[in-house]
């Protein structure tokens, strides 16, 4: 599977769907669905620039760091502590009553 180490080599970069790969590294790596494609991909990623895609693997491993990580954790939690709490269900929607037989 193609994870940070994968990216961070000097050669273009094909790959199938894997939904890792799509979702972390979509707008880096040249995708294909099956063999065919994926023989056509590697053919065409050869002539890709390595220090553009350098560029767009800065960018995308920023969002991977754990300073990163930290700090859109902590405005998810500072904004739901910012919400005002929901009021509880009503006991009556807990254990609604039974109809009659």
């Amino acid at each position: 599977m193609l994870g940070r180490q994968g990216v961070r080599g000097s050669s273009p970069l094909t790959s199938t769907g894997v939904p890792d790969v799509v979702g972390d590294y979509g707008t880096l790596v040249h995708l294909a669905a099956g063999p065919r494609e994926f023989v056509t991909a590697c053919r065409h990623v050869r002539g890709h620039s390595r220090t553009a895609r350098d560029h767009r693997l800065a960018a995308i491993l920023r969002g991977h760091e754990w300073d990163s990580i930290a700090a859109d954790l902590a405005e998810i939690l500072r904004l739901a502590a910012a919400r005002p709490a929901a009021a509880p269900p009503a006991a009556a929607s807990l254990h609604p009553a039974s109809e009659p037989a």
